[in-house]
């Protein structure tokens, strides 16, 4: 296989995989949402759900700054070369620093960290509720 599909595939589920964590975050946001407490007359969560809510809301946080820190650099970037060479070929062949993917790369990994640990934490407060 050429390194250009394995590439193709590295993008294609690193994709998949950013969708199904969002929607994994979201999904763990409605299962706390369900188990609210009502009974005072305003809506409260019980204290063992803060942690994992906060962690799916984390998640979606870095969910959302990886595609804008990425959309900021690879900008900036394009930019910044499309200036300077004015000119020049139309389409050159450009290296960049391998720093450039740090940002992104992180935020991928601790976004899928916070909504693991998250269910992490949901899971234990189920397992105690249906004992």
């Amino acid at each position: 296989m050429k390194l250009s599909e394995y590439k193709k595939d590295y993008y294609e589920y690193s994709g998949k995989a950013s969708d199904v964590v969002r929607t994994a975050a979201f999904s763990g946001i409605a299962v706390v949402w369900v188990f609210r407490d009502t009974a005072a007359g305003t809506p409260r969560l019980p204290e063992a759900l803060v942690a994992p809510t906060l962690l799916f809301v984390v998640g979606i946080f870095l969910d959302v700054l990886q595609y804008v820190l990425s959309s900021l650099i690879w900008g900036v970037f394009y930019r910044v070369k499309e200036k300077s060479r004015e000119g020049a070929v139309k389409d050159p062949e450009l290296s960049h620093p391998y720093w450039f993917t740090y940002p992104a790369w992180t935020c991928f990994v601790l976004k899928i960290l916070c909504v693991l640990a998250g269910y992490v934490f949901l899971g234990v407060y189920l397992l105690n509720v249906w004992r």
